[in-house]
C-alpha cells in the first residue's frame, strides 16, 4: 500500500516534469518534487519526518540526476530509501498497543496469581481444619 502511493505521487510528479525535457532542475522543479513527496508521505509520517523524507529525497535525486531526467521507479527509489529508518505513524501506533496490551497482561497475570494463592490457602486451611476434627 505505501509503495502503491508513493508511485502515484511519483507519477504526478513525473508529468509535473515532462515540460522540462530533462533540462535540468529549477526551484520551482525541486519545489514541486517535494511537494508532491509530502502528499505522499504525510499519509505515513509526521509533517516533520515527511519533511526529511522528501528534502532527502529531492537532494538525492537533484544530485544522482542534474538534468532531472529520472524516472517514476527512481523516485519511488528515492523516498523509499530516505524512508527506510524513520517509523510510520501505524507502526508507532501498532508498537503502542503492544506495549500497552503487555502490560495489561502483566497485570492480569498479577491478579490470577493472587487469586490462585488466596485459594490455594483457603484450601490449605480448610483441609487443616478437617485433619483437627
Amino acid at each position: 500500500m505505501k509503495k502503491l502511493i508513493f508511485a502515484a505521487a511519483a507519477v504526478v510528479a513525473a508529468f509535473t516534469f515532462t515540460s522540462c525535457g530533462g533540462a535540468g532542475w529549477t526551484d520551482e522543479t525541486k519545489k514541486a518534487l517535494k511537494e508532491n513527496c509530502m502528499m505522499s508521505q504525510e499519509i505515513f509520517y509526521e509533517k516533520s519526518e515527511a519533511e526529511g523524507i522528501c528534502d532527502c529525497a529531492v537532494k538525492g535525486l537533484v544530485e544522482k540526476f542534474p538534468k532531472a531526467d529520472y524516472t517514476v521507479d527512481q523516485q519511488v527509489a528515492a523516498m523509499e530509501d530516505c524512508s527506510k529508518d524513520i517509523k510510520s505513524k501505524l507502526e508507532k501506533e501498532m508498537d503502542k498497543q503492544l506495549e500497552e496490551s503487555a502490560a495489561d497482561t502483566t497485570a492480569m497475570n498479577e491478579m490470577m496469581e493472587e487469586a490462585v494463592e488466596g485459594a490455594m490457602d483457603k484450601v490449605t486451611e480448610e483441609v487443616k481444619d478437617a485433619a483437627k476434627h
